[in-house]
C-alpha cells in the first residue's frame, strides 16, 4: 500500500511539473506553433459595432462569434478582416497583428 502511494505521488508530481509551465505560458498568450516547432506569442483583435451582431470574417472564413467579438490566439502577421450586417455597408480592413499586442476596432 505504501509503495502504491509513492507511485501515485510521483506520477502526479511529474504531470504537475509538465503541465504547469504549459498552462502559465498559455495564460500569457503563448502557443505552440507546429510550423516553426516552437512556442510563439500571439496577438488579439477586439471588434465592436453599433448595432451589434455583425458577422465577422477573417480572410474568407466566417468567425463563429458575432460582434462584439474577441479574436484570440492570432499568430503574428497580416489578416484581412470584414464585418457585415444586414442593411449596412460591409467594413473591411487589412490589419497587422503583432505578438503580445491588442488591436481594438469600435
Amino acid at each position: 500500500m505504501h509503495a502504491l502511494r509513492k507511485i501515485f505521488f510521483y506520477f502526479f508530481l511529474i504531470i504537475y511539473l509538465a503541465l504547469c509551465p504549459i498552462l502559465i505560458l498559455y495564460a500569457f498568450g503563448y502557443i505552440f506553433n507546429p510550423k516553426k516547432l516552437g512556442i510563439i506569442q500571439t496577438g488579439l483583435v477586439y471588434l465592436s459595432t453599433v448595432p451589434q451582431q455583425a458577422t465577422v470574417y477573417i480572410g474568407r472564413s466566417r468567425y463563429k462569434e458575432k460582434t462584439p467579438a474577441v479574436l484570440r490566439e492570432l499568430i503574428p502577421g497580416k489578416y484581412s478582416l470584414r464585418l457585415q450586417h444586414k442593411d449596412y455597408q460591409p467594413w473591411s480592413k487589412e490589419v497587422d497583428v503583432a505578438a503580445g499586442k491588442t488591436l481594438v476596432f469600435e
